[in-house]
């Protein structure tokens, strides 16, 4: 019985950190002149600039600002949900509690279930909703581990290369 408690502590432990959501950097906004697009580390241009501002990938998803309203993008450049937000947040696992009370007998926990969600306002007022990677509305926002929070990704400065910025971090 200690072995299998010891056993959940340690899976728990190292999994954990999964949740953290890092960016993903195979694709770095850059800027040429006004508009923002997309390149790879090695400075070849995925996605032509075509935004007015660009965030990093997160779960598969950036969000652009276009004509003043935000939308999602994929990473082929793909509008997959509308730019119709008037502010967006990045994509991010949550929890929703379980459907099922854990049998008292069973001493297993109750599973919770995963969602990729993100928060967006559809109205000039700020208040957010939370949508799946549709655009649809859920029906609730789940839960968020602190850990999914990182203040360290945040860019700190802008380095203009000629005609080209990318994003750079303070260590």
């Amino acid at each position: 019985m200690i072995s299998k408690n010891l056993l959940l502590a340690l899976f728990i432990a190292f999994t954990v950190p999964v949740f953290a959501q890092e960016p993903d950097m195979s694709l770095i906004p850059f800027r040429k002149g006004d508009l923002w697009g997309y390149a790879s580390p090695d400075k070849n241009i995925i996605i032509t600039p075509a935004y007015d501002e660009a965030d990093l990938f997160y779960e598969g998803f950036a969000v652009v600002k276009k004509g003043g309203k935000y939308g999602y993008i994929n990473k082929e450049g793909k509008v997959v949900i509308p730019i119709k937000f008037y502010a967006a947040k990045r994509f991010r696992v949550g929890f929703y509690g379980s459907d099922t009370k854990p049998n008292p007998k069973d001493k297993a926990p109750a599973v919770q279930k995963t969602v990729l969600f993100a928060g967006a306002a559809p109205a000039a007022n700020g208040y957010e909703i939370c949508i799946d990677t549709k655009g649809a509305q859920l029906t609730k926002c789940p839960a968020i581990s602190e850990n999914s929070i990182p203040e360290t990704n945040k860019p700190d400065s802008v380095v203009i290369v000629s005609n080209y910025s990318t994003i750079k971090k303070s260590i």
